[in-house]
């Protein structure tokens, strides 16, 4: 399943890994604060160990700058209109995110362990001050017409960032209610889910310190697969909905 959800060249990592991750950017840079759900799958190009996101769904006031910019500048694909909960009391963690009237997300958490000590090496072992790096990887295009009119998908081509974190707060959640769903529009429940690793909330920064073009990429093969976390239905012209 998951090799045939990532784009080439991206390889599947060793152990097949998803992770499902909610966030409130309390205090970016570049916009007001937002909400904003990632679904991603562990990959490596010629080697190198990354994270591609799937897709992205952002919501609150933020979010439209966020998306923009996210979009134009480093090709990830987010949407807008997403709404989320976040919700700590005590050890209990809850999340849910809606968009469009569909439950995508609903997580419930209990803080103190791991589902599985793997993730603490997943996740690279964070702690309070403890700094980690990592990498995303995105596919970005543009669409233009040739001399005839006709619009087609043009640039395509394979991206990396290279990011670090700095962690401030790190406490290991087990996992007790997972659901992720698919919609019309996004389909996140695409990837059965075997076993749950674990969780853990977290506060830190993230800084991204390098945008590379890794190598240019077959449109007729890439468009099909990332087009849903671009694009919603209606932009086919299924409209219509209630």
């Amino acid at each position: 399943m998951i090799r045939e959800l990532l784009p080439e060249p991206l390889e599947p990592f060793a152990v097949p890994v998803v992770t499902l991750s909610a966030c409130h950017i309390k205090d970016p840079t570049f916009a007001d604060n937002y909400y904003e759900t990632i679904l991603g799958i562990y990959c490596t190009y010629k080697g190198q160990l990354g994270m591609y996101p799937i897709s992205l769904l952002l919501g609150g006031q933020g979010a439209e700058m966020a998306t923009q910019l996210g979009r134009d500048n480093s090709a990830i694909p987010k949407k807008l209109d997403a709404e989320f909960v976040i919700r700590k009391n005590g050890a209990k963690v809850e999340v849910g995110v809606v968009r469009r009237g569909a439950q995508i997300v609903k997580v419930e958490m209990e803080l103190g362990g791991y589902n599985h000590p793997l993730t603490h090496v997943l996740f690279q072992a964070p702690a309070p001050g403890k700094k980690t790096a990592g990498s995303g990887y995105y596919f970005h295009f543009d669409r233009l017409p040739d001399e005839n009119g006709v619009w087609r998908f043009t640039n395509t081509c394979l991206i990396r960032n290279i990011v670090n974190y700095t962690y401030d707060a790190w406490t290991p959640g087990y996992i007790t209610k997972l659901e992720i769903n698919s919609s019309k529009d996004d389909p996140w429940g695409c990837i059965p889910v075997e076993t749950i690793v674990g969780g853990a909330y977290a506060e830190n920064n993230l800084l991204i310190t390098a945008l590379q073009k890794l190598e240019d990429v077959d449109a007729e093969k890439l468009m099909p697969k990332i087009l849903p976390a671009w694009y919603d239905k209606t932009t086919f012209m299924e409209t219509g909905r209630k």
